[in-house]
């Protein structure tokens, strides 16, 4: 079966891979030039682990990544830890997979490997799709050049702007759930030894709350701050905004929190 992919982020990758161990023919259309990917991180548990122990990346992934040992719930203002999670050991025993950490353009890279290692030519850049059209023997996907290429099945996963979402359920815009999230990355060199440990911690408040946890082996500390907000902006994972307004958001928060938004790269203050 040929089988059309839109889209070459983590999802289209992952499931290209997937695809093509079960012998289908696949293409993976990107409309960007290269592949590249933003400075955050993901974490992964076991529904994920196992999924990339199926394509052979197990090991690889847990080389590029972190294991916390625990994930603390703490409060905002004083940082009593109110809840445990265990994880490491634990996880590992009870889940089968790892529950691990790590920089997403790490994990991109293992997956565009993992695909050209099953063919070389499955990823397909500079490719916008524009619509498909089907038919009885199959479906046409239409690109903005001009061209198109026959498949037997399109899977679109080219995101929460997905052209092939328009064109399937009608033109929509996604609706605002009054919560936006700030994130951010600091080098570990800019944090003391003893900051946050070996763990993933949430610190949780009225109408907002921050998770930080370590990205590969304890190299940069990733957090996400989301908060509930009347001032929407757009969907973006590379808008830039001013860095005063998520130190304004978290005033008063514990020092943990107040370390990480001062220790953030100013100019790298994402929304």
């Amino acid at each position: 079966m040929k089988i059309l992919i839109s889209g070459a982020g983590i999802a289209g990758l992952t499931l290209s891979a997937l695809l093509l161990k079960r012998g289908h023919d696949v293409r993976v259309f990107e409309k960007s030039s290269e592949l590249t990917e933003v400075d955050a991180g993901i974490q992964i548990s076991a529904n994920a682990g196992h999924v990339l122990k199926a394509l052979g990346l197990a090991d690889a992934v847990l080389e590029r990544s972190f294991v916390p040992s625990e994930w603390h719930m703490r409060t905002y203002l004083s940082g009593e830890v109110v809840n445990r999670i265990e994880l490491g050991d634990h996880h590992q025993r009870l889940r089968g997979c790892p529950y691990c950490t790590l920089h997403r353009a790490d994990l991109r890279s293992l997956l565009v490997g993992c695909v050209r290692s099953l063919d070389l030519n499955v990823i397909v850049l500079g490719a916008e799709v524009a619509g498909y059209k089907e038919s009885s023997d199959g479906a046409v996907l239409h690109f903005s050049d001009g061209s198109d290429v026959r498949g037997d099945v399109i899977i679109g996963a080219d995101g929460v702007r997905s052209v092939l979402r328009q064109t399937i359920v009608g033109a929509d815009k996604p609706i605002y759930s009054g919560n936006a999230a700030w994130r951010g990355t600091i080098d570990a060199r800019r944090l003391p030894m003893e900051f946050s440990k070996g763990i993933t911690t949430s610190f949780m408040g009225p109408g907002r709350h921050m998770v930080m946890y370590w990205l590969g082996q304890r190299t940069l500390l990733n957090f996400v701050a989301p908060v509930e907000t009347d001032i929407p902006n757009e969907e973006s994972w590379t808008t830039r905004h001013d860095w005063q307004t998520p130190k304004d958001d978290f005033a008063g928060w514990h020092e943990d929190v107040q370390k990480a938004i001062d220790l953030a790269d100013r100019d790298a203050c994402y929304r």
